[in-house]
């Protein structure tokens, strides 16, 4: 618990959000988000980033608003 303390008190957040397309090592084309943060640890910076597989749900958005439109 203390080093969780010591994290947040001395950590530095800068978050950026992006969106783009990939491939999978198959070749399947998906839609990918990322987080990236710099988190900087006792004087050693890191950068930290959180990918997500977002393909899904921008098909179900995608036919919602042609749902919509009709």
């Amino acid at each position: 618990m203390e080093s969780r303390r010591k994290l947040q008190k001395n950590s530095t957040q800068l978050n950026s959000n992006y969106e783009f397309t990939g491939k999978t090592k198959y070749g399947r084309k998906v839609n990918l988000k990322v987080n990236v943060s710099r988190i900087i640890i006792e004087d050693e910076e890191y950068l930290l980033g959180i990918y997500e597989d977002i393909t899904e749900a921008k098909k179900i958005n995608s036919a919602l608003k042609q749902a919509e439109e009709k």
